[in-house]
């Protein structure tokens, strides 16, 4: 029970709220609450003892305890990090061969396909139609090549020489020949022309 208000004329502290600060004191800081007044005043006094008090306490002493076990537990996991670099080393360098493996398979494998498209592009479709073309246009230029020829020949004096006429008889020969096989060539392009699929199967040679 309480001091009547009427009564505490001398400022006296009323007993059950001292009673509730001490419970309060015991409670929050229990180690407090056994210490004498002229004891608090030494610790708050004196620096010395105010910090061998205050590394005794449990909290402290507690704080102290989780910072060591986590240093203790980084310098357990260096030494570990540091006992696999020669580990990661010779990761990183087999990662380093074996790209330099693939590398060289890689540049192989694009060097046999180019070797590989080489090859079968003059059996290509479009490369035997021009090739057609172009040995049409050959045969072409040749006959008329041979004709020009037998003309400048003849033009040049031979008129009467026995020798005119199986001129002019080999000359009908090679001129007939060659310009049966421009039509031959010609009608094969026009025919693939129209119908690419006259060309398969033909052999490059035969068109070049």
């Amino acid at each position: 029970m309480g001091i009547p208000e009427a009564m505490n004329n001398y400022g006296l502290s009323d007993p059950d709220a001292a009673q509730a600060k001490q419970q309060a004191l015991q409670t929050e800081f229990p180690t407090f609450a056994n210490k004498s007044a002229e004891d608090l005043e030494d610790i708050l006094k004196y620096e010395d003892l105010f910090q061998s008090y205050f590394d005794g306490l449990e909290q402290v002493q507690m704080n102290k305890t989780v910072q060591l076990e986590l240093e203790i537990g980084n310098e357990t996991l260096s030494k570990k990090i540091l006992g696999q670099e020669k580990d990661m080393d010779e990761l990183r360098q087999t990662i380093a061969d074996r790209q330099a493996i693939l590398d060289s398979l890689t540049t192989a494998f694009y060097e046999k396909i180019k070797t590989q498209h080489d090859a079968i592009k003059p059996f290509a479709p479009s490369h035997l139609l021009q090739g057609l073309k172009s040995a049409a246009h050959q045969a072409d230029q040749d006959s008329d090549q041979l004709a020009q020829r037998f003309l400048y020949d003849a033009a040049g004096g031979n008129n009467g020489s026995p020798g005119l006429v199986d001129s002019a008889d080999q000359f009908v020969k090679e001129f007939r020949q060659r310009r049966k096989q421009y039509h031959a060539l010609m009608a094969k392009y026009e025919r693939a022309t129209t119908d690419p699929s006259a060309i398969d199967g033909l052999p490059a040679q035969h068109v070049l």
